[in-house]
């Protein structure tokens, strides 16, 4: 026989008091909620908001380009008043999404504006228009999933670059500039370092593995595939095909 384990209840009052104890504490896996049209689920037990909270934080760096998750982060915040949440999540958004998204960003930024300091609004309001990237230097205090930590200036810790450089184009311009000086190494790093970021960019992943290969670079190709692993990367296939050239060609060497 299977062990009975769930209890009707027809009524408010049938609730004991150790049957409400139970209940809240009995912890919810919140990856196995059912999908539901509501954006922002309602809790009755603070804990169970908090689960639900580090759940979208872990998906929003698993998948940076979950936008439903990024959004549902965002209002899970404001429903809680909890300011530097929403900032770090307001700025998680403003990374992955660039300078698209003005309307939505605008709007969530305006629900956001009673919680946040002047100068988080300020910040936000400066970045609206061209968006913000990963290498931006950030207020201090500022805790984001996706950013690389940076705060203050980053003059001290700036690669030395050649007078063209630009260090606002995109990771695919900069690592193409490197090739073209022969710096093959570098233009690698500057790839693994925008996947890192955001795994979901196809033409990057596209240019790394081309260089890996080209490269013969197998170390370095495992260590980025061995990093994110768990995370949604673009092009799967052909990231199998790369492990698969060099598994081959570690056969012909031998």
């Amino acid at each position: 026989m299977h062990e009975q384990i769930v209890k009707k209840i027809t009524g408010k009052d049938e609730v004991d008091d150790n049957s409400l104890q139970q209940t809240l504490d009995h912890p919810i896996e919140a990856s196995l909620l059912p999908q539901s049209s509501q954006l922002l689920p309602t809790f009755s037990v603070t804990e169970w908001s908090n689960s639900f909270s580090q759940y979208l934080a872990k998906r929003v760096r698993r998948n940076p380009r979950d936008l439903r998750a990024h959004v549902q982060r965002t209002l899970l915040h404001l429903s809680k008043q909890d300011s530097e949440a929403i900032y770090a999540a307001l700025i998680d958004l403003f990374l992955i999404l660039g300078n698209r998204g003005l309307h939505l960003r605008k709007n969530l930024l305006t629900q956001a504006t009673p919680f946040l300091k002047k100068e988080q609004v300020e910040f936000l309001m400066r970045c609206m228009e061209r968006g913000l990237d990963t290498d931006t230097p950030l207020p201090s205090n500022t805790f984001s999933s996706l950013s690389k930590g940076l705060s203050g200036t980053t003059h001290i810790v700036s690669l030395k670059t050649t007078a063209h450089s630009h260090p606002d184009t995109a990771p695919i311009e900069q690592a193409m500039e490197r090739l073209h000086q022969n710096d093959w190494l570098t233009a690698m790093v500057i790839l693994e370092n925008a996947l890192d970021h955001d795994p979901g960019d196809d033409a990057v992943c596209c240019e790394l593995l081309f260089l890996y290969k080209q490269q013969h670079a197998q170390e370095a190709f495992y260590r980025t595939y061995t990093r994110l692993i768990g995370r949604s990367v673009a092009l799967p296939d052909l990231w199998c095909d790369t492990e698969r050239f060099f598994r081959d060609s570690k056969h012909i060497t031998n």
